[in-house]
């Protein structure tokens, strides 16, 4: 399912020149089953509706969040501007220092540092009320990036799709390069990496086995890297607490390595460490059909052979449309470390993205993500709620 956009998305010729256009009065749309449901931090404020699609390029638009209401002509285009004000927010980080970053790159170079393998293993779906389980991070302390076990599992062979069409990002600056972050962490004496991307002014998203291990427990030290290139740090941001969900950290308990369905996770960062921008991305909730573009970037360990540290860029189809709401099959070219890189959609005529799920684990026919779904949704919201989050 692919998205129409803004005017394109309304072709608010259709509502009436006053008031809602018939079509889409609340007593109609109560009875039907939104076409999306979007989450967007707009201007400090958390923000959730409902798009209908009623036919000829045309939308109904309902909000839930903060208030709710059946949204007129006039507020809609009010909306969606607003939410695709994003793009071009600054994002003012704290910034490191030149001194600092020389040392941070000097660390990040002594070994090859990996996000944690995928053995293979699907678990079993669960129940769809998820709930919070969170961990503290406490060290301030980059820890030196070592190897991270070994890569059965999590090879080329496994994830990329020849040819290997990744393209490295040359300005990690614009949106929506500038939220997409290398992380580091510490899971019991070793250390990691994965990607995560930022979507609050508190906190970022990333996958569930990158903050639990169903052996060591939640991760330590757990830092982000906005933007960060393959020789350069710009930003640092720390965090002061890490969460997944209950069916995630009882799934990887159970002996599993990483459980797609539930492989979400989130990062807290102190309101003193908050970057200034106001709005940031939007989470939508869709099930795109098999043949549909989607893209992601990220941080990928290896590309064409070598070590890398710098950000990427990749699009490939949706594999197969599944049954399972909580999982997106793709075939997007990913290798260890892009575990957390949001898969979005891109629609080029207006250069507005809608992330749909979170990189997860690879098999040898697709690779898989997790889905911003109807099941994780309450959960999201209590973390994009929860503005003070380090108290």
């Amino acid at each position: 399912m692919q998205f129409l956009l803004v005017l394109t998305i309304l072709h608010l010729c259709s509502w009436a020149q006053a008031g809602v256009f018939p079509s889409c009065q609340e007593s109609r749309l109560r009875l039907m089953t939104p076409s999306y449901e979007v989450l967007q931090v707009i201007d400090d404020s958390l923000h959730l509706w409902e798009e209908y699609e009623m036919g000829n390029n045309s939308v109904c638009i309902k909000l839930e969040r903060p208030y709710q209401k059946v949204l007129d002509k006039e507020e809609a285009e009010n909306l969606l501007a607003r939410s695709a004000r994003w793009e071009e927010e600054e994002y003012d980080f704290p910034l490191v220092s030149p001194e600092e970053q020389e040392k941070l790159m000097a660390e990040m170079a002594q070994d090859i540092p990996l996000d944690p393998v995928w053995d293979g293993g699907i678990a079993v779906l669960l129940e769809n009320d998820d709930s919070p389980d969170q961990g503290i991070s406490e060290s301030d302390i980059l820890p030196n990036v070592t190897m991270f076990g070994n890569s059965t599992g999590s090879g080329n062979s496994r994830t990329v799709f020849p040819p290997d069409d990744r393209v490295e990002v040359s300005n990690t600056q614009n949106f929506p390069f500038n939220v997409v972050s290398f992380m580091s962490f510490k899971s019991g004496t070793d250390d990691y990496r994965c990607t995560a991307f930022i979507v609050a002014p508190h906190m970022a998203l990333t996958s569930g086995h990158c903050v639990f291990n169903g052996e060591t427990g939640f991760s330590k030290d757990a830092k982000i890297f906005p933007g960060q290139t393959e020789n350069k740090i710009f930003q640092q941001l720390s965090s002061c607490r890490i969460s997944t969900n209950t069916k995630n950290t009882e799934c990887m308990e159970a002996g599993n390595s990483v459980c797609p369905e539930y492989d979400y996770g989130a990062l807290f960062f102190s309101p003193q460490m908050a970057p200034s921008a106001k709005t940031y991305m939007p989470l939508v909730i869709d099930n795109p059909a098999a043949g549909t573009t989607v893209n992601t970037a990220g941080y990928p360990a290896d590309v064409g052979g070598k070590i890398r540290r710098g950000q990427w860029r990749a699009s490939g189809e949706v594999s197969i449309t599944p049954d399972d709401s909580r999982v997106l099959y793709h075939r997007i070219d990913t290798t260890g470390g892009q575990s957390g890189s949001p898969i979005y959609l891109y629609t080029p005529s207006s250069n507005y993205r809608r992330v749909i799920a979170i990189q997860s684990a690879s098999s040898t026919q697709y690779n898989i993500a997790t889905r911003i779904s109807d099941a994780n949704k309450s959960l999201l919201i209590e973390w994009l709620e929860d503005t003070d989050p380090c108290n």
